[in-house]
């Protein structure tokens, strides 16, 4: 009779980095900061008139933070303004226009999640989806015949810790477009 065991451990070293949800709120601040200030755009509209919807639940699930459900915006302790958004925000969007996108209407809607954390450098990638109508401005709710698209795009960006501890943009990395 044989018997054996197996054990399959991460070293020390690869074990992901929980951060508390301030950290994560600077990493949120330095990304949106960076990638999506408030004078930019997407698809011509300005992200000052589309505002951002920041999914804080899906973002503190990919950061692993316990209790993720009720981790708060206010809790970030955010510089930035993004309001609280939530997957259901897109269930009447899709690609190829046959919905109205009348929750997401014109905003941006924004998770971030972790690909490698350490205590001084993080990569993330921040995926952010829109409706775009195209010709026609979108306001609340598409305009009667007029179509929605749901587009966006994903980014790896860098971080990196700055002497005073808080997180800084350092730069970005591949950007997939979705469309």
């Amino acid at each position: 009779m044989v018997i054996g065991a197996c054990l399959l451990a991460q070293p020390l070293a690869a074990q992901p980095r929980r951060l508390a949800p301030s950290e994560i709120g600077q990493i949120v601040d330095a990304v949106l900061s960076e990638l999506l200030p408030p004078d930019s755009s997407l698809s011509r509209i300005p992200i000052a008139k589309r505002g951002l919807l920041l999914d804080v639940a899906r973002t503190m699930e990919a950061f692993h933070v316990n209790g993720a459900d009720r981790v708060s915006i206010a809790d970030l302790g955010l510089r930035t303004a993004p309001k609280a958004g939530s997957r259901s925000l897109l269930d009447d969007c899709d690609q190829v226009g046959s919905k109205p996108c009348s929750r997401l209407g014109l905003g941006a809607y924004v998770f971030i999640a972790p690909i490698r954390v350490t205590t001084s450098l993080a990569r993330v990638r921040v995926n952010v989806s829109w409706a775009d109508g195209g010709s026609a401005e979108l306001g609340t709710l598409a305009p009667p015949g007029r179509r929605a698209f749901l587009t966006g795009f994903s980014a790896e960006v860098d971080l990196a810790r700055a002497p005073g501890g808080r997180w800084r943009f350092q730069k970005l990395g591949k950007t997939i477009a979705v469309s």
